[in-house]
């Protein structure tokens, strides 16, 4: 046990302050919900004290515009009197702190140690998942939420761990053995949760890594098996998850979406602040719904044109710089793999608002 203790600490020795907080911020993302985010805000809070100590809360180019976006945010939500959407906003802008911290503390030592520290974690989620569907102990029926909030959540995370294990694989990192294990770990997560939205946007995203690290001949091998398997669950729906509960699943949707639509349409400028769609829709019956379970239309409904056209001025020109640094940044790969998994996964959730899933996106696409 002694000589266990002494190896982690002198692996320790080897981070400096900033990277020891993001990997302990990282290891928290585990602790069972509601607890599980509470390392991601301190490491937010960490971080934003580095920057005023620094004086660079306005040095990261074009960052001024999240600042606006953030503070018209708050201010809209206060002005409902939406105190619960006001609270978990601010949870959210120390997540965007944390990935500030990422992104200024990144190296290759410590991307190799994060993503094995993932997929080390995820074995535990993965059993304590598996508990709760043979036991019976999930509060979702025979889904499993693992330590996540919801199933939808867990099997999201599952998704984007799959990612970062195969983009680990692809460029050699050890051990070989984790990251491996780690992959079929995952999606038997993803298939105990009961997420059928994970599973185009982490085959999508594992293509896309072939794609872009040249393994052509894997990606069209992969293609066809992605293509089999779609075409095999549409010929037998059964083959899918939960497929008893489609029909249920796409009415509720359609009923949201128009609720939603109807939200976005009544305070089209600037939003209704932070989860405005649960504050406004308390009274649509079964429309009802923390999120208006599409990204975009969600986004819209809480911050409105002003809102996005901020986002929107900030993200592109960033995604830009990602792209024309893919030749010299092997996480570029990475980086586009996770956020086409995230908008796809988009269309009919909004998994980034989990105070689990969402630090774990905000990490990966700021390696």
């Amino acid at each position: 046990m002694q000589t266990w203790v002494a190896r982690v600490r002198d692996t320790l020795r080897l981070f400096s302050l900033e990277q020891k907080v993001v990997l302990f911020a990282l290891l928290f993302l585990f602790v069972p919900y509601p607890y599980g985010g509470i390392g991601a805000g301190l490491a937010g809070i960490f971080s934003l004290g580095l920057q005023v100590r620094r004086r660079a809360l306005f040095a990261r180019k074009g960052f001024w515009l999240v600042q606006i976006w953030g503070a018209v945010t708050l201010l809209v939500t206060a002005y409902y009197y939406n105190w619960y959407g006001f609270w978990v906003f601010a949870y959210f802008l120390l997540v965007i702190a944390f990935g500030v911290l990422v992104r200024s503390c990144r190296s290759n030592r410590l991307t190799h140690a994060s993503l094995a520290l993932l997929a080390a974690a995820s074995f535990v989620a993965c059993a304590v998942a598996a508990v709760q569907v043979i036991f019976d102990y999930s509060d979702f029926s025979d889904r499993a939420a693992s330590t996540v909030t919801n199933p939808n959540f867990y099997g999201y995370m599952c998704e984007l761990i799959v990612l970062a294990c195969v983009w680990a694989l692809l460029r050699g990192l050890r051990p070989r053995g984790l990251f491996w294990a780690a992959i079929p770990a995952n999606l038997l997560g993803i298939w105990l949760s009961g997420c059928r939205s994970a599973w185009l946007p982490v085959g999508a995203g594992v293509l896309l890594l072939l794609l872009l690290t040249g393994r052509k001949r894997i990606f069209a091998v992969g293609a066809a098996i992605g293509a089999a398997g779609g075409a095999a669950v549409l010929l037998f729906p059964k083959l899918m998850p939960r497929a008893s509960s489609f029909d249920r699943s796409r009415y509720l949707r359609e009923i949201i979406w128009s609720e939603a639509w109807k939200i976005f349409t009544q305070h089209p400028i600037i939003g209704g602040g932070f989860l405005a769609y649960q504050f406004f829709s308390v009274d649509a019956g079964e429309a009802f719904r923390v999120h208006a379970h599409n990204l975009p239309l969600d986004m819209l409904v809480n911050f409105g044109i002003v809102g996005m056209a901020l986002l929107c001025a900030y993200c592109i020109p960033a995604a830009v710089r990602r792209a024309k640094a893919f030749r010299h940044d092997p996480t570029v790969a990475l980086f586009f793999a996770v956020l086409l998994a995230t908008v796809i996964h988009g269309v009919t959730d909004v998994t980034l608002l989990g105070s689990q899933s969402g630090p774990l996106l905000m990490f990966l696409v700021c390696l």
